[in-house]
């Protein structure tokens, strides 16, 4: 079962592999939970880890503790994007603890282009997608990853996953259909953004130009061009919920979606924050 880090509202996937093996897909630290308290709460050893694939830096994505210690205490497989390997190095000058341990690893892939590959029996595929935000530093640096039956999109906007040459890539060639989408949902609609008195418009527009919102994905679901990315899906899970109430704002989307398809989004598991 695919165990979710950080309830609803982060980021951060624990995928099953065979052998009792663990992808990890995103390892942030969130509200007072680290990813290695999270590890703890789900009983995953840092040894059962045998892949770590990040999207982009932010913190939210990527704790810098938490990679420390996977780098000194398992021999897992890392995919990291060109630009965020460049950016860890850039933050951790003063100390080098991450970059001269990512360096020295030599199971580290770092990747700036549309890829696929097997990494001891796990097909994994990954395309470039976009994240805008105000600084040039983070620009354009999310991956968006396909992980055997799981695409997991990071932090984009949902027709940024959803071009038709990126479902081609991402489902074609593996012989695996996908079954789970774990799929930024930051918000509900563009006019839902701009109604929110408790948010300022630099984060509206953040919203609408960096992160998912439902009504795209409801669109998509509605075009014939996408069906058949969506013919062996059977879970989805939406997640990096920004809309506040989190919990009741999760509960309309699985309906609203549920109104449109028969994707359903409870198999999976979290723990609570």
């Amino acid at each position: 079962m695919i165990k979710i880090l950080f309830p609803y509202e982060s980021s951060g996937y624990a995928i099953p592999l065979a052998d009792g093996k663990w992808a990890i897909v995103d390892m942030g630290c969130e509200r007072g939970l680290s990813f290695l308290s999270q590890m703890t709460n789900f009983n995953i050893d840092l040894k059962q880890i045998s892949l770590v694939a990040l999207t982009h830096l932010h913190a939210d994505h990527v704790d810098i503790d938490g990679l420390v210690a996977l780098l000194k205490n398992s021999s897992c497989d890392f995919i990291c994007p060109k630009l965020c390997f460049d950016q860890i190095k850039l933050i951790d000058q003063e100390s080098n603890d991450v970059s001269e341990l990512l360096q020295k690893s030599n199971r580290l892939t770092l990747v700036d282009d549309k890829f696929s590959m097997d990494c001891n029996g796990v097909a994994i595929k990954g395309v470039p997608t976009i994240h805008e935000l105000h600084s040039e530093f983070i620009l354009g640096a999310n991956f968006s990853y396909r992980i055997n039956n799981c695409i997991i999109s990071g932090d984009t906007p949902v027709h940024s996953l959803f071009k038709e040459d990126h479902c081609d890539y991402m489902m074609g060639n593996t012989g695996i259909p996908v079954e789970y989408l774990i799929l930024n949902l930051a918000q509900l609609s563009v006019e839902d953004i701009t109604s929110q008195d408790y948010v300022d418009e630099f984060r509206k527009n953040k919203y609408q130009a960096a992160h998912g919102i439902l009504h795209d994905f409801l669109d998509v679901l509605g075009n014939e061009l996408f069906k058949p990315f969506f013919i062996d899906l059977h879970t989805l899970i939406p997640t990096h919920i920004r809309r506040l109430e989190i919990k009741e704002t999760y509960d309309l989307y699985v309906k609203e979606i549920q109104k449109k398809t028969a994707i359903h989004s409870y198999s999976f598991e979290i723990t609570s924050s």
